[in-house]
């Protein structure tokens, strides 16, 4: 049995939560920039640290797949 679910006049969206992501899906650029910040300014000043010191470092305020994002992003030329 199937139900047929009405989304009336509302588009359905998919969205993958991240920190820096507003519900709509834009991207909010003050949170995007405090965050890799965060992270770049952490590793000047560690140099060579691993990628998993950084997710045990920012555990209390991100999952490790968003970590590994900004990581992804702080890295990329």
């Amino acid at each position: 049995m199937s139900v047929a679910v009405s989304t009336g006049t509302y588009k359905a969206v998919r969205l993958v939560p991240r920190p820096w992501k507003t519900p709509e899906g834009t991207v909010n650029l003050v949170s995007l920039k405090t965050l890799l910040n965060g992270v770049m300014v952490h590793i000047m000043e560690n140099p060579g640290i691993t990628g998993d010191s950084l997710i045990q470092k920012y555990s209390k305020y991100l999952q490790p797949v968003p970590m590994f994002e900004l990581i992804e992003v702080t890295l990329s030329d």
